[in-house]
């Protein structure tokens, strides 16, 4: 969770650093990431709150917000989540971020404050394997499988037709 009220940085992409170079400077509601990272501890889960001022926010929680809004104008609530430093298997991965869901919605219903929830994540995300010459020619870039291309199909349609419980049901497999 981050637990300042301001980061303000240049993020660089680390796969493609010299295609995605951006200044951001977003806020924090830092009462509601505080009671959000205490209703998941309650909950067993392990949690951090970021108060270095100098760490880069991640790509995900900086795309998300241009995309939705560009003004940077609403203090944020960023959560990010490594799982796979602490749990080996996807079960107990999805059942913790089910956890981590619940206990976020827990935390905003007690703020009483209205919020929007957007996620960040990738499906099977391997359009290719090796960087071509120059890295920005994007004629070269293709789904690695077709496999992985129609299990990311069959989930986002899954998303559209509102299907969240099998999802949730599928999801070890999908990973």
């Amino acid at each position: 969770f981050l637990g300042l009220p301001e980061f303000k940085s240049k993020s660089v992409d680390p796969v493609f650093p010299n295609l995605f170079r951006y200044n951001y400077d977003l806020q924090v509601d830092v009462e509601l990431s505080e009671a959000m990272r205490d209703a998941a501890s309650q909950e067993g889960i392990i949690t951090k709150m970021m108060t270095n001022p100098d760490f880069r926010v991640d790509y995900g929680t900086i795309v998300s917000c241009q995309m939705v809004r560009p003004e940077w104008d609403k203090p944020i609530v960023s959560i990010s989540s490594n799982r796979s430093l602490s749990y080996y298997s996807v079960e107990v991965m999805q059942e913790m971020m089910i956890e981590l869901g619940k206990s976020t919605a827990k935390a905003i219903e007690e703020s009483g404050k209205k919020c929007l929830l957007i996620a960040s994540n990738s499906l099977s995300h391997r359009h290719f394997v090796t960087e071509t010459n120059p890295p920005e020619d994007m004629s070269k870039e293709h789904i690695a499988s077709h496999a992985m291309h129609l299990w990311d199909m069959r989930i986002i349609e899954m998303m559209r037709q509102g299907k969240s419980q099998e999802i949730i049901n599928e999801m070890p497999e999908f990973c």
